[in-house]
């Protein structure tokens, strides 16, 4: 039989710093200095051991250690954190790593540095890395040791089919489950009524999208009874699994009181102003004069702006009239919610505003290809993994 040692051990780097306590010393130099690692996919805790010029244990009492894990290449500073101090006596100090930090992180190399502060006097001590006085290290971010984390699919495409709302269709990863499948997925709901049905297909080419329902069948979740899942006034995260085999998943989501062939169903401020659901470029005009001293807007009623960030992620806004609900309003507060910067988080270069003919638009005033989405309230966000 063959035999594989493993071992288990601290992982421990030292570290040398100038105490100002001796002027005379000997210093011990090592063979090679060892080059810091982290595993994507765990927790990564590294002990730092604090040495003086003697190579003697060093006091690290009443000082606060701070580590840098550096982006040369792009000029950045990836991880800036306190260690916990082990043990002062013995100069013995730790860094824990997340699992989510490591995931954020690249796998490639990186420099790092650490920084001591004297509590008391406030001054920073040299640290170097190594007995070449280097104040820096080496440390390499390691992917495939460990399994990474792996983001849930969100579907935020969705096509107008009558009075419903059917979503892009995404991968089942069939070859990767073969037949042990077992789906989840999370609905992000909010006041949302209706029903919201889950679809499953085994043609790897179909598009659920108009026309094609007959290539597509209804899936009903575990510990349900009907295919159909009905809510009313639901706020709440609601997550479903199912098991099979489908090559294929979709989403149906029919609203109550949604209307065929009206722009956004026929349901609030976005239909009331005649606007066209789903993503726009530059910006988005209705189809309804809402001037000349109407009233077409209910006070409390709410949709959802999507715009994309500088760093590629969407946010989801909610914009809410303002009004109690007791009585209709004019434009202006779907104008002033819309810009409002106290009760949303919309960049300022996103801006609603009357038109000449009476009709809104919502633009990008600074960038005119930018695209963002118009999303009815109530199912605000669909995740899936399997």
């Amino acid at each position: 039989m063959s035999k594989q040692l493993a071992y288990l051990y601290e992982n421990t780097i030292p570290i040398y710093f100038d105490s100002g306590i001796t002027t005379d010393y000997r210093r011990q130099d090592k063979m090679y200095e060892r080059m810091l690692k982290f595993y994507k996919g765990i927790n990564n805790d590294v002990q730092f051991q604090f040495y003086n010029h003697d190579n003697k244990k060093v006091n690290i009492g009443q000082h606060t250690i701070k580590f840098n894990l550096l982006d040369k290449l792009n000029r950045s500073t990836k991880i800036s954190q306190d260690l916990t101090i082990v043990d002062a006596q013995k100069g013995i100090a730790k860094l824990s790593l997340t699992e989510s930090q490591s995931r954020q992180l690249n796998s490639q190399f990186y420099n790092y540095s650490l920084q001591i502060t004297d509590d008391g006097e406030g001054i920073s001590k040299l640290v170097y890395a190594g007995t070449d006085y280097d104040a820096s290290g080496t440390a390499e971010v390691l992917s495939g040791v460990y399994p990474d984390f792996v983001e849930s699919i969100k579907v935020s495409s969705f096509t107008v089919d009558g009075a419903n709302l059917k979503s892009s269709a995404i991968s089942a990863d069939p070859v990767k489950n073969s037949n042990q499948a077992v789906h989840t997925v999370q609905f992000e709901l909010d006041n949302f009524s209706g029903t919201i049905a889950i679809k499953g297909t085994l043609d790897n080419t179909a598009n659920y999208a108009v026309g094609n329902a007959e290539d597509w069948c209804s899936i009903i979740p575990d510990g349900e009874a009907d295919e159909s899942l009905t809510f009313t006034s639901e706020t709440s995260q609601q997550i479903y699994t199912f098991k099979g085999v489908y090559s294929k998943i979709a989403f149906d989501i029919l609203y109550t009181g949604a209307s065929a062939g009206s722009r956004s169903l026929g349901i609030g401020p976005l239909a009331d102003a005649g606007f066209t659901l789903g993503e726009h470029s530059g910006s988005a005009i209705g189809n309804v004069d809402v001037s000349g001293g109407t009233t077409p807007f209910t006070g409390g009623e709410a949709f959802i702006f999507v715009y994309t960030d500088d760093n590629g992620i969407e946010n989801y806004n909610t914009v809410t009239v303002t009004g109690d609900g007791s009585t209709l309003e004019d434009y202006n507060h779907f104008v002033n919610s819309f810009n409002s910067t106290t009760t949303n988080d919309i960049p300022q270069k996103y801006l609603a505003s009357i038109q000449d003919n009476g009709t809104l638009k919502i633009e990008n005033t600074i960038n005119s290809s930018d695209k963002f989405k118009l999303l009815l309230q109530g199912v605000n966000k669909i995740l899936y993994r399997s």
